[in-house]
């Protein structure tokens, strides 16, 4: 006799356990390389700038050309995720992530680099849309910020590993070291996915994968649960049409969408801004190389613990609470550069980081909860995609700002206001989730 099995009440009832923490771990693993790979040009820029003599306009380009790539790669990502499924996606980006930083290690000039780092962007785009996915459709509702942030923050500790590492990979064996770390992890990391990365399993009832595939996960996650011929997997939500752009404005998520993506493209302009220039402009405040790598290193730590807290809070509190929350601190954090000196520098960095990058991860984990299965991939990828405009400005700004002379210190000042701006959309982002037909995540205002 058939049964028909709803897969959200089993993910939900069910402790996360061995095999659903596999899946994040790998996720995670993938997070770190991404944001070693990232990050990685904003510390070879200082070298390699003078080496090359490339003016500070040109390597803003330089340091754009990336997320040119994450722009691509996000919007290619979420679609091809909702048609072809998260997992070959997933591995296809590794692999372009391997292949792009390693031939940046070979560019031979300001254009080949250009072009490698394009590359790399693009795979980097994927990677992080696949993981976002995967990630969300694996938690359990009541833990899924916590879950998606909890992978998330593998992307600082990669920045973070990055900054430890490049001054003596570049001192020992040249720039081009870097990349060719970030160029053969992945590569390594392939192995590991192939092996602990299975599809979503909402994916696979809605594309009509085959039940006993299905069952055998499940069986893995719900132990008490045993797979028999006939069973039908059935994801509770109403179907949509096919994922497009267009759905994304279709049964009240007009408003939700325009907002997440005018806080993703504040919020990347000004994180893009630190994470690529944060080093050279504390050199322009006369801090020595050292240091200014060890304020990057510090926004990212704050990063890390501000996404781990934002989690747990936005699990407890409601996500947007908690987002309005941490771009208000953002703002005032950033506002207090401008205004800090000696020890205290690094302090006020950190809750910068907290604050900017924290709420960063915990939006994404919001934009997760906000679309249903079918386009939850396009909706990320939509939202990051267009977050990528401003992350493209970023660097681009960054490098004007510094060529023009202009101060540090209304650098910080300047980039306060768009922190500002995201905390008073995300007061209307309530509103939102309470026009949508479809809700996915209980207490996510």
């Amino acid at each position: 006799m058939s049964r028909s099995i709803e897969l959200r009440p089993i993910l939900n009832r069910t402790p996360l356990g061995r095999y659903r923490w596999q899946v994040v771990l790998s996720c995670w693993l993938i997070a770190v390389l991404d944001g070693f790979d990232v990050q990685s040009m904003a510390f070879v820029a200082p070298v390699l700038a003078p080496l090359w003599q490339i003016p500070k306009a040109v390597m803003g380009q330089v340091l754009t050309a990336g997320v040119v790539g994450l722009l691509i790669g996000s919007l290619l990502a979420g679609r091809l995720c909702d048609r072809y499924g998260r997992r070959p996606v997933l591995l296809g980006a590794v692999l372009l992530v391997s292949a792009g930083s390693l031939l940046s290690s070979l560019a031979g000039d300001v254009t080949q680099l250009i072009v490698t780092r394009v590359l790399t962007g693009i795979g980097l785009g994927g990677v992080m849309v696949a993981c976002l996915s995967l990630t969300a459709e694996y938690a359990p509702d009541s833990a899924r910020a916590s879950v998606v942030i909890a992978m998330y923050v593998g992307f600082p500790i990669g920045g973070s590993l990055a900054g430890l590492l490049a001054a003596p990979l570049i001192q020992q064996f040249g720039w081009q070291a870097v990349f060719v770390v970030g160029g053969i992890a992945p590569l390594v990391l392939i192995a590991i996915l192939w092996r602990f990365i299975p599809e979503s399993l909402r994916f696979s009832a809605l594309a009509g994968a085959a039940p006993e595939r299905i069952g055998a996960i499940v069986s893995r996650i719900a132990p008490e649960y045993s797979y028999q011929p006939g069973d039908r997997f059935i994801v509770e939500q109403a179907p949509e049409a096919r994922a497009s752009l267009a759905q994304l404005f279709a049964n009240g998520r007009s408003l939700g969408t325009v907002l997440f993506w005018f806080i993703c493209f504040a919020n990347l302009l000004v994180l893009y801004l630190l994470i690529n220039w944060l080093p050279s402009i504390l050199k322009q405040a006369a801090a020595s190389q050292a240091a200014a790598n060890l304020a990057a290193v510090m926004f990212n730590v704050g990063g890390i613990l501000g996404a781990v807290a934002l989690g747990r809070a936005a699990d407890k509190l409601g996500a947007v609470r908690t987002l309005t929350a941490a771009y208000f601190l953002a703002a005032i954090t950033v506002w207090l550069l401008a205004r800090s000196g000696g020890g205290s520098v690094l302090a006020v960095i950190a809750l910068a980081g907290a604050g900017v990058m924290g709420a960063q991860f915990c939006v994404t984990a919001v934009v997760t909860a906000f679309y249903p299965t079918e386009i939850r991939s396009t909706g990320v990828g939509a939202a990051l995609g267009f977050g990528r405009v401003g992350s493209l400005a970023g660097p681009l700004l960054g490098g004007w700002a510094l060529g023009t002379g202009m101060p540090p210190a209304q650098i910080f000042v300047l980039l306060a206001i768009p922190m500002l701006a995201c905390g008073l959309a995300t007061l209307l982002l309530s509103s939102a989730f309470g026009s949508r037909r479809v809700v996915e995540q209980p207490g996510v205002a």
